[in-house]
């Protein structure tokens, strides 16, 4: 038996994302003048506060350098990381592919082989018997017409009428 887990809140998925996506906007919408906040004030002082900003600028440059090295040597990795996958899937799939193309030329051999050893044969054979049968029931007809019997009874005709070596009687 399954029970499904009940929620604490109530809340669906749709409403707690939308939540979560209110808060993150409020967040955010309060940083931003936070910021604005911080740089009328350091404006208005600037004779004070220069100095200091200048030495934070300073710091933000040499992190947002060495942010930048981090990024071209994760980029680095990821090239090489694709190289690599491109090498193994090259080594991988050749032979899978190649082993494919060895069994389809395998099936279409075998596939010409038994169309010409057995099927044309069987086919041959039975187009020879269809019409040894049609020759033998059309010599029957003629011994039939010949000897104006029918194995000694009549034969019944649609109409109601009995036919003797091919002649109707009525």
């Amino acid at each position: 038996m399954t029970t499904t887990p009940s929620r604490s809140t109530g809340q669906s998925d749709e409403e707690q994302t939308q939540r979560i996506l209110t808060i993150i906007g409020i967040a955010l919408a309060v940083f931003l003048i936070g910021l604005i906040v911080v740089g009328v004030l350091l404006a208005v002082n600037a004779e004070t506060w220069g100095p200091r900003v200048e030495v934070v600028r300073d710091y933000l440059v040499v992190l947002l350098s060495l942010l930048l090295v981090v990024i071209g040597v994760a980029m680095v990795v990821m090239i090489v990381q694709i190289a690599r996958l491109v090498l193994l899937l090259n080594s991988e799939l050749t032979p899978l592919i190649e082993s494919t193309s060895e069994t389809v030329n395998a099936v279409r051999g075998t596939a010409v082989f038994l169309s010409k050893y057995l099927t044309d044969p069987v086919i041959k054979a039975n187009a020879w018997a269809a019409g040894l049968a049609s020759v033998l029931s059309d010599l029957d007809s003629v011994r039939r017409a010949v000897t104006g019997k029918n194995g000694g009874r009549p034969k019944q005709t649609e109409d109601g009428g009995k036919t003797y070596g091919g002649q109707q009687q009525q």
